[in-house]
């Protein structure tokens, strides 16, 4: 009599330079299994959101154990999406303004659900497959690898959460994004944090310069990604690809790119107040832009006439602790395996991989 197959929830991770992927039992909170593999860079623009999708399919399912079977994946996606509406017709398609790798104005769930098939077979019919951002996904991996044994410890959790404060993760690369923790949970209105639309003063830019930089989705004003995202370091600088921006020592440009990243925090502490700030992606590879970023948020934030005041703001007098780098590379896609987890407690279905019990107990923290 052969046994029934253990389930397993899966996610993928699709960055700007690798798929990610991982996959962890279902009555797990850490063990996951993660690997990946570079993207496809040969392949045409109009195909590169399907080759990534087959990476991950591919991915998964060579982590797959001989008696595991899938419950759940979670595909972790540049945005935006048209709808955080899991309900929705719309729900898993990414909206026409995407800029990484081409993902645009195609549904990834329907991509994926295509590979998964071939992979699987009829086992994948019924797998449940869901949409996450990777600001969103990498901010709850942060905040765990950070303080989830802390967490697990407590008796009191709500008044740990508030101890905690609120936390800022940003992922600056290719596009900017950003997502916010706010007393133990992720934060978001009808739609995700995209700060990338921020508006943002151009200082000391020429009119040329200006124009192409210009974002076409809103060409009357500037914003920071199109002032300081890595597409706009390629196009200010030609030639200062990702790997030449991170082993760049010009101050004059790197200190360009911190001053309008941190025209966006600024405003940002000023809304929300939070207790710390991670910075992630490609762009704080380079050995000077986090160091560059706490000397402009000082400049922006400091009362200039009353320097030893920072009203409201006491984090500032810190800001090697309150401005900081991601930790853990692979934030994103466990993450991700946490935001699913809890997706699925959510339901209250005892049929879910994750009881409600489990989760009342505080095996999902946050």
């Amino acid at each position: 009599m052969s046994k029934e197959k253990q389930l397993v929830i899966a996610s993928a991770y699709f960055a700007s330079d690798d798929v990610i992927y991982a996959v962890r039992h279902d009555n797990a909170t850490s063990g996951e299994r993660i690997d990946r593999v570079p993207v496809a860079d040969s392949v045409p623009d109009e195909e590169k959101m399907d080759a990534d999708l087959k990476s991950a399919a591919l991915g998964i399912s060579s982590l797959l154990g001989e008696r595991e079977k899938i419950r759940a994946i979670v595909l972790i996606c540049p945005g935006p999406f048209r709808t955080i509406d899991k309900k929705s017709h719309l729900y898993g398609e990414i909206g026409w303004n995407a800029e990484v790798r081409c993902w645009r104005e195609k549904n990834a769930i329907t991509m994926f659900r295509k590979h998964l098939l071939r992979e699987l077979g009829d086992e994948a019919k019924d797998v449940e497959i869901y949409i996450h951002n990777q600001a969103g996904a990498t901010a709850v991996g942060e905040y765990l690898h950070a303080y989830g044994d802390l967490i697990k410890r407590s008796n009191s959790r709500g008044v740990l959460y508030k101890q905690l404060g609120n936390h800022l993760y940003v992922v600056a690369d290719y596009t900017i994004d950003a997502a916010l923790i706010v007393e133990g949970e992720p934060f978001h209105g009808l739609s995700t944090m995209n700060v990338g639309h921020h508006a943002v003063i151009p200082v000391d830019e020429d009119d040329e310069t200006l124009e192409r930089l210009k974002n076409s989705t809103h060409p009357e004003r500037p914003c920071l990604n199109s002032l300081a995202s890595l597409d706009a370091i390629k196009k200010r600088w030609p030639g200062m690809h990702s790997e030449k921006f991170s082993a760049c020592t010009d101050t004059s440009k790197v200190s360009r790119i911190a001053f309008y990243i941190a025209q966006m925090l600024a405003n940002v502490v000023l809304s929300v107040s939070p207790a710390k700030i991670i910075i992630g992606g490609r762009i704080k590879d380079n050995p000077l832009i986090i160091s560059m970023i706490r000397q402009q948020i000082d400049y922006l934030l400091r009362d200039h006439e009353n320097p030893e005041i920072y009203p409201g703001y006491p984090q500032i007098n810190d800001l090697n602790n309150f401005i900081v780098e991601q930790d853990d590379r692979d934030s994103g896609v466990k993450g991700g395996l946490h935001v699913l987890a809890r997706t699925l407690v959510k339901a209250h279905d005892e049929s879910n991989i994750a009881s409600f019990d489990a989760y009342k107990k505080g095996l999902y923290p946050l």
